[in-house]
């Protein structure tokens, strides 16, 4: 019999439910779960800029870039009007801001986006409420 090892059980549990949650999100909530995601895995990053661990740094760069990207792809420019235009542009300024921090090794500026799209996420969440 296979017993698979604990943190990939937990691993595994996590996953199912974050699709679970996922599935079920309104396009609001989806929105939602990409800050926190982003937020994580941009807190993540600036971790392992401290330890010098550039493997968990360099899966934690494409995480963060990968969300900014899907959340410039849920942008409706036509419909969405000059909030629309400004999101864009935020994303536009996180990507740069990500490219230099890890030019630079920087993990003050990537708290410093962190910090920004926590703001972020909180005001999105108020909207909602």
């Amino acid at each position: 019999m296979y017993m698979a090892h604990p943190g990939q059980a937990r691993m595994h549990y996590e996953a199912m439910a974050y699709s679970s949650r996922i599935e079920g999100a309104s396009p609001h909530e989806l929105v939602a779960i990409l800050y926190e995601e982003l937020v994580l895995s941009l807190t993540l990053l600036s971790h392992a800029y401290r330890s010098k661990d550039s493997l968990k740094a360099n899966a934690q760069l494409g995480r963060s870039s990968g969300i900014i990207h899907a959340l410039e792809a849920g942008l409706d420019l036509k419909l969405g009007g000059s909030l629309a235009q400004t999101l864009a542009g935020i994303y536009q300024s996180a990507r740069r801001e990500i490219m230099i921090a890890r030019e630079m090794q920087d993990p003050a500026r990537i708290e410093r986006l962190a910090r920004a799209f926590t703001d972020m996420s909180e005001s999105w969440n108020k909207i909602a409420a």
